[in-house]
C-alpha cells in the first residue's frame, strides 16, 4: 500500500511501502540468478513500475531478441525490460 508523503512543495505524493521495496529486491536477487546465463542480458536494477505505485525489478538488455526472455513478473513483482544495446566498460 502507498504512504502519503510531502515533498517539500506542500504537495503531496504518493510513495510506495517498504514492503514493495523488500519484494523487488527478493526478486531481483532471484531473477538475476535465473537469468546470469542468458545472452545480451546487461544488468538489472530496481525502480518504480509503469503505474508508479509499487517498486519493480528493471532488467537492463541488449536487444529485442534478449527481452523476449525476460518474464513480466517475478514472484508477483512488474519486471520492466530496458533495451540499452551494448554496455562496455571504458
Amino acid at each position: 500500500m502507498p504512504v502519503m508523503q510531502a515533498d517539500g512543495s506542500g504537495a503531496v505524493s504518493e510513495q510506495p511501502d517498504q514492503g514493495s521495496l523488500r519484494r523487488a529486491r527478493a526478486a531481483k536477487v532471484q531473477l538475476a540468478s535465473d537469468l546470469k546465463k542468458t545472452p545480451g542480458v546487461q544488468g538489472f536494477g530496481i525502480g518504480m513500475n509503469a503505474s508508479h505505485k509499487e517498486y519493480a525489478v528493471h532488467v537492463y538488455v541488449r536487444d529485442e531478441r534478449a527481452a523476449k526472455s525476460v518474464p513480466k513478473h517475478k514472484d508477483g513483482v512488474d519486471v520492466c525490460v530496458d533495451i540499452v544495446g551494448s554496455i562496455a566498460a571504458t
